[in-house]
């Protein structure tokens, strides 16, 4: 069974879903291993098991490689990412992120 990009967003988005945080992020990295290039649906719901398990400095990594990768975040990255900075007492990264997606044109939540 050869797996793609798709099926690994939705093995990722399921190990979110049912809060087996470790298993997304040992996904997200099998991505890179097996040379699939990852979508904006990828890092988004990657960035999201580090928001729900409020770790900031790897979400902001993540935004940060999504962009160097010539994806452009949504607003969905942005909300994401603040919220793991304000779970991880990050205040004034949440409020630089919010800042940032307003001048991408996008409105946060």
């Amino acid at each position: 069974l050869e797996l793609n990009i798709v099926a690994y967003n939705k093995a990722i988005h399921a190990s979110v879903r049912g809060r087996r945080l470790e298993v997304a992020l040992g996904l997200f990295g099998e991505v890179f291993c097996r040379r699939l290039e990852p979508t904006l649906v990828t890092y988004n719901t990657t960035i999201t098991a580090c928001e729900k398990s409020g770790n900031a400095e790897l979400a902001l990594r993540l935004l940060r490689e999504l962009q160097t990768r010539q994806l452009k975040p949504d607003i969905i990255s942005y909300n994401s990412v603040a919220s793991a900075c304000e779970k991880a007492l990050r205040p004034d990264d949440a409020i630089r992120l919010l800042r940032e997606a307003r001048s991408q044109g996008l409105t946060p939540d």
